[in-house]
């Protein structure tokens, strides 16, 4: 078992890999088909992230498993190398983006007190 400090990632679970699900896969990974078609049949994650320190990257995981399961194909998310679901993802993007607007706040906030 790999260990996968702080990541979070996607993978594919397909025993074919059509051209539909590599272009979907493309539009958020700029790889070849080949690498992309490597990575799938290794069972790695097609994207990951440090999931803390990438918020970016971490919703594109999100979109990019949305798009994958609404087009018919079966995909798994993964937390520290444990399965996870999309539930607890979009929990976790939720919460980032509290912080992050919380960050943005206070910084606000203490900018306009330093004039005082």
């Amino acid at each position: 078992m790999h260990y996968y400090p702080k990541t979070a990632g996607l993978k594919i679970v397909t025993d074919t890999i059509p051209a539909s699900l590599i272009r979907i896969i493309r539009k958020y990974r700029p790889d070849s088909i080949a690498e992309i078609k490597k990575d799938i049949e290794n069972g790695y994650y097609i994207l990951s992230c440090s999931y803390a320190g990438e918020p970016e990257k971490f919703n594109a995981i999100i979109q990019c498993y949305n798009e994958l399961i609404g087009s018919g194909f079966s995909a798994e998310l993964y937390e520290h190398g444990r399965r996870s679901t999309i539930e607890l993802f979009n929990n976790w993007s939720n919460t980032m983006k509290e912080i992050r607007e919380e960050i943005e706040a206070e910084d606000i906030d203490d900018g306009s007190d330093e004039y005082s």
